[in-house]
């Protein structure tokens, strides 16, 4: 603990440092703060470094406060892969009313090949929690255009007991379609 002293005192200068790692260690390192950890991630989801904002969302996620929810659902709508996953990741660990409202918000917003992994993600948090509107959710996320997510979004349902689902679709390629030729000059 004594190690641990001088460390609230040097995490604000380890914010100005041009490295990266060392921000996002600062970052990291910012529990130790106690009540002045919010504001000190909050100027950290300023930072350009897309790194550093992501590790600040990472560590946002065990703030249960208003302010926090509502950084978490800001980086929702991040370009970067890396802030809104990380805020995705978080979203399994909140209790705010509109945790599913919020996800299936970010599962529309997410479309496409890029967000694949991260929409599978959101499907965990749908499948979490029981109800009426996360299986309407798991129900629409059936259509998705990723055979994968369709397939998680099945089995998802298929373990609550869901019996009248339309057929599987067919797996995407997975191996390539040019597998045993042989190209000749």
């Amino acid at each position: 603990a004594a190690a641990l002293h001088g460390l609230p005192s040097v995490l604000p200068e380890a914010m100005k440092s041009t490295e990266w790692p060392i921000r996002v260690a600062a970052v990291e390192s910012s529990a130790v703060l106690a009540e002045e950890r919010e504001a000190f991630l909050l100027a950290a989801l300023k930072a350009t470094d897309v790194r550093v904002r992501s590790a600040a969302v990472e560590a946002m996620a065990a703030i249960e406060t208003p302010t926090a929810w509502t950084a978490l659902v800001a980086a929702l709508a991040s370009p970067e892969l890396a802030e809104r996953g990380a805020a995705a990741g978080a979203l399994g660990s909140r209790k705010e009313a509109d945790v599913l409202g919020v996800a299936w918000k970010c599962f529309q917003d997410s479309a496409g090949e890029k967000w694949t992994e991260l929409r599978e993600g959101l499907l965990d948090v749908l499948a979490a929690v029981p109800g009426e509107t996360s299986t309407a959710y798991l129900r629409a996320a059936l259509g998705d255009s990723a055979a994968s997510v369709a397939l998680k979004a099945r089995k998802a349902l298929v373990a609550r007991g869901a019996s009248d689902l339309p057929p599987a679709r067919e797996p995407e390629l997975t191996y390539s379609p040019y597998q045993g030729l042989r190209f000749i000059n």
